[in-house]
């Protein structure tokens, strides 16, 4: 996951997880629901598609530096 501002973003572990296409991603403002039960990555995009860039450029960068040789598989 990834916090970004009042913006919390969960992916759910899996490409192609069986939703629709961009929907790797759940976003929860936590300013107006803290307890993340409204999903809204659909009214946000441009956020999600920010959030997931940054996530992906952290990760490339991680995987370099894990012992675990089958990491840069998944």
């Amino acid at each position: 996951s990834i916090r970004w501002q009042n913006y919390h973003a969960v992916h759910s572990g899996k490409k192609g997880n069986g939703k629709k296409e961009g929907k790797d991603w759940e976003l929860y403002d936590l300013t107006s629901d803290p307890g993340e039960e409204k999903e809204i990555a659909a009214d946000h995009p441009e956020i999600v598609k920010q959030l997931s860039a940054e996530y992906d450029r952290w990760w490339a960068g991680a995987v370099p530096n894990m012992v675990n040789e089958t990491a840069a598989a998944t």
